[in-house]
């Protein structure tokens, strides 16, 4: 006998707890996946890139620059992925609340 495997909502994932054993999780088709935490390398390359790009867009006024921040990529599938570092226009910053994911894709 098998049992079904338990799903979670998009809201669901986002009121869990962060891993206590470090990481990010990340949310496929309702399945929470642990993601293990960076090595040094991608570390620090990660962080260069958010400061070079983050500093070219607030100069320049073209939105925001962040870091490990959940997008909803796909409307009405439990989807939620999140890249090392992402940049979103100044046009689209109105679509998106302040509070849970973003309900798009990075530009």
């Amino acid at each position: 006998m098998t049992t079904a495997e338990q799903l979670t909502t998009v809201e669901e994932f986002y009121a869990l707890p962060d891993p206590p054993q470090g990481g990010k999780l990340e949310l496929v088709d309702g399945k929470v996946v642990a993601m293990s935490p960076v090595g040094r390398k991608h570390g620090v390359l990660a962080s260069r890139l958010d400061r070079a790009l983050g500093a070219f867009v607030d100069e320049h006024a073209l939105g925001e620059v962040g870091v490990e921040v959940g997008f909803r990529l796909f409307p009405g599938r439990d989807v939620v992925r999140a890249p090392d570092v992402h940049w979103v226009s100044a046009e689209r910053l109105g679509e998106f609340t302040d509070e849970g994911f973003y309900e798009s894709c990075p530009d």
